[in-house]
């Protein structure tokens, strides 16, 4: 019984360790091909920059995903785990973004919904989830519902301003100027940033439990796009802080700042 014990094991940390390295290729594959054109331009700043600067959840996300693989609990059920490892390593070699967030989703998927599954696997797939949703499912939303979505950003920031809105469209107070709100001003995405934050520190408190996860949601999206209302409604209260609220300066601290925040409300909820 040893024997086969110690062999089932050594078979279970075996294919852990190749999903283990599956799932870092994936991360790397998502990351590179989106930004090989500028490596082939032989712009190596620009391709770094691109490659690597990505937003600190994520990297935290990513981190948390290849630290959850375990090495003593079966991941894949042994009638699938070929199959999926195998389709999942085909699509890291398309040359294309989306075939390795789908292979993320599919792993995903079946973590979560496509068996029975501990904690940590649940946690994992989670994290999986919304790595893939965040990197690349949320832009095709944003594009499928754009005028409904810009929309009521207008009219959050119109009601912040009081001011109004009309479509993406909001006056200044003192009606000299219209802010149109375009796609990168939107709080689309900084939503799924949010929903990744929080599932990646639930993954540190597994006992929090399903319904106080999605209350941490629920607040730190709340936050999150409060933090973008009032930079880009600064500008509606006093167009001429467009440079400094709409510039470099103003993006990063919202930036910093909705990091932190999506990182740190859902600490305070769950952990309690």
């Amino acid at each position: 019984m040893t024997a086969i014990a110690t062999h089932r094991q050594e078979k279970t940390a075996g294919v852990n360790t190749a999903a283990l390295v599956l799932l870092i290729g994936l991360f790397a594959n998502a990351h590179i091909v989106a930004s090989y054109g500028l490596l082939l331009k032989g712009d190596f700043v620009a391709f770094a920059t691109k490659t690597f600067g990505i937003n600190v959840v994520a990297l935290l996300a990513m981190y948390r995903a290849i630290q959850l693989v375990p090495q003593d609990e079966p991941l894949f059920a042994d009638r699938w785990r070929v199959g999926l490892i195998g389709v999942c390593a085909i699509l890291m070699l398309v040359p294309l973004t989306v075939a390795s967030w789908l292979a993320v989703t599919l792993v995903g998927l079946y973590l979560t919904i496509g068996r029975r599954q501990s904690g940590t696997g649940w946690a994992l797939g989670s994290i999986l989830l919304g790595l893939a949703f965040s990197g690349q499912w949320a832009r095709y939303i944003a594009s499928i519902f754009r005028p409904y979505i810009l929309s009521a950003d207008a009219f959050v920031i119109g009601v912040f301003a009081g001011t109004g809105s009309q479509g993406n469209l909001v006056y200044s107070t003192d009606g000299s100027t219209v802010l149109q709100v375009l796609e990168a001003c939107s709080s689309f995405s900084n939503l799924s940033w949010a929903i990744l934050a929080c599932v990646t520190v639930a993954s540190f408190f597994p006992e929090s439990g399903k319904y106080r996860l999605v209350s941490a949601m629920l607040l730190s999206c709340v936050v999150v796009v409060l933090i973008n209302t009032i930079r880009i409604g600064i500008i509606a209260l006093d167009p001429n802080l467009y440079d400094l609220a709409h510039g470099e300066v103003g993006t990063t601290i919202a930036g910093v700042t909705g990091s932190i925040a999506a990182l740190l409300v859902p600490y305070m909820v769950l952990r309690r």
